[in-house]
């Protein structure tokens, strides 16, 4: 695969002509035939978690595991002072982040549009009675800017469209409110392809922030972990 990105405007001329760009409505075929390819994106997603939830975490520990990001992903989420209202976790997995967004949120909801993960993380939030679990794809939720805090932890690299998952937290983020991606840097793992049906083999920091930015974002905080078989993680608020 080669994936091509625009570089970053190096004038005012420039940034002018590119946002022009950005904003001018494509061609009707255009725009279905990209629909099309996310759409594809999406399925192969859905059907790769549907068939292989069992095995994911034992695949998933040859990259990472929650216990590695989770402290500063939580640092990140205490630093900038969030806390109260509601919170929403995408793709919360086995639901270790979610335990510990309980105390912080008066309500915590976890999102992923594959029921059988969801099945995976109720067993760890027995109990929580703030934290409800939901079956539903994240692109599709109306854009009410209801949440204090958005979550996505290892799940920007299963998404048919990077770009598209910031333009939609923008849009579901409170005016205050705060989004934590936590991401895998840009790698040449082919093999997570198929063993953790990655989309996307990371990204490069300037990539996260470029998106965040145009989505109407703006950084907070970010860190670097270095992690085994030579992967690295990176934090962004």
């Amino acid at each position: 695969s080669i994936f091509y990105r625009r570089a970053s405007a190096g004038g005012d001329l420039e940034r002018v002509l590119l946002t022009r760009i950005d904003a001018a409505a494509l061609p009707a075929q255009i725009v279905r035939r990209i629909a099309r390819v996310h759409d594809e994106r999406r399925r192969r997603s859905e059907t790769f978690f549907r068939e292989h939830a069992a095995e994911f975490r034992a695949n998933q520990t040859r990259i990472s595991e929650a216990a590695v990001y989770r402290p500063g992903v939580l640092e990140l989420i205490d630093t900038a002072g969030a806390k109260g209202g509601t919170a929403l976790e995408i793709g919360p997995g086995e639901g270790e982040l979610l335990t510990a967004l309980a105390p912080r949120f008066d309500r915590v909801e976890g999102l992923d549009s594959a029921s059988n993960m969801l099945e995976r993380a109720a067993a760890n939030v027995t109990g929580l009675t703030n934290v409800e679990l939901v079956h539903r794809d994240f692109t599709a939720m109306n854009r009410d800017p209801a949440y204090q805090l958005i979550v996505a932890a290892m799940v920007v690299h299963h998404l048919a469209s990077p770009p598209g998952f910031f333009r939609q937290a923008a849009g579901l983020r409170a005016a205050d409110g705060l989004l934590v991606v936590a991401e895998l840097c840009s790698h040449d793992h082919e093999w997570a392809r198929t063993a953790c049906g990655d989309q996307w083999l990371g990204f490069e920091p300037q990539e996260l922030a470029g998106w965040a930015e145009n989505a109407g974002l703006r950084p907070v905080d970010a860190q670097f972990l270095a992690q085994k078989n030579g992967f690295q993680i990176q934090i962004h608020s």
